[in-house]
């Protein structure tokens, strides 16, 4: 049994490359403000209502990403899409999803445990931005709805697609740069090429500098930092 819980922006991938398709489950979703489901989740705790789920524009205009039905329920906002790229919101990574920002309103807090009564009694905290909706840190977004519970799916290894043999869990410095079928081309080679009788080891190790001199071209000192874990799913055979 796979069992694989998500916090944030990594992702878990399952990767086959079988002949001439190369194929790809992915198994965790981005918790970023496009997310529906977060979105959901968000607008219904106490914060919610004033919380603001945006594109990130550099202009700093606030274009929401999610729109209501006369129903109540949520769905994407393609004019507002639309209204983002014409002013120019950068696109993160390889499959043109965009820059966002969940955005938490100003709020002034008590504080507590001040022995000097000199000292205010309140503070003001302003307009936070965060990209995540859910984290292991950003505590005080936590107030607002942003949760550190992983997102949990149990998976039995035998209702896995044979023609998937392995799973990379790996950080948005990685994914940002690749399309799902790009990795599987570059980590599983077909049986042709010579790359194939590479150890799994060697396989990562040059995937990686390869995506962190993609990353290097691409944003220069900007670049992310990237963190994969690469696993080869081996199975019994078939009888």
């Amino acid at each position: 049994r796979l069992v694989v819980a998500a916090v944030g922006d990594s992702s878990a991938v399952l990767l086959g490359n079988s002949g001439a398709d190369a194929t790809h489950e992915q198994l965790s979703a981005e918790h970023s403000p496009t997310n529906l489901a977060e979105y959901v989740r968000m607008r219904a705790t106490r914060s919610g209502p004033a919380l603001k789920f945006v594109y990130d524009c550099p202009d700093f205009e606030e274009f929401n990403i999610f729109t209501h039905k006369e129903d109540g329920t949520a769905e994407l906002d393609l004019e507002a899409l639309e209204q983002a790229d014409a002013h120019e919101v950068m696109v993160k990574n390889a499959r043109n999803d965009r820059f966002t920002l969940l955005l938490i309103p100003e709020e002034e807090i008590a504080v507590s445990g001040l022995e000097d009564p000199s000292l205010p009694a309140t503070a003001t905290i302003e307009e936070q931005a965060i990209t995540m909706t859910r984290s292991l840190g950003d505590f005080y977004a936590h107030r607002h709805g942003v949760i550190s519970d992983p997102e949990v799916r149990c998976i039995s290894l035998a209702s896995v697609p044979r023609d998937l043999t392995h799973l990379l869990l790996a950080s948005d410095g990685i994914w940002d740069l690749w399309e799902y079928a790009e990795v599987s081309r570059e980590l599983l080679p077909n049986s042709s090429c010579n790359e194939k009788s590479l150890p799994l080891a060697d396989r990562a190790a040059a995937f990686c500098e390869k995506t962190r001199a993609k990353g290097a071209d691409a944003f220069g000192e900007r670049a992310d930092n990237l963190t994969g874990v690469l696993v080869e799913l081996r199975r019994r055979a078939q009888s």
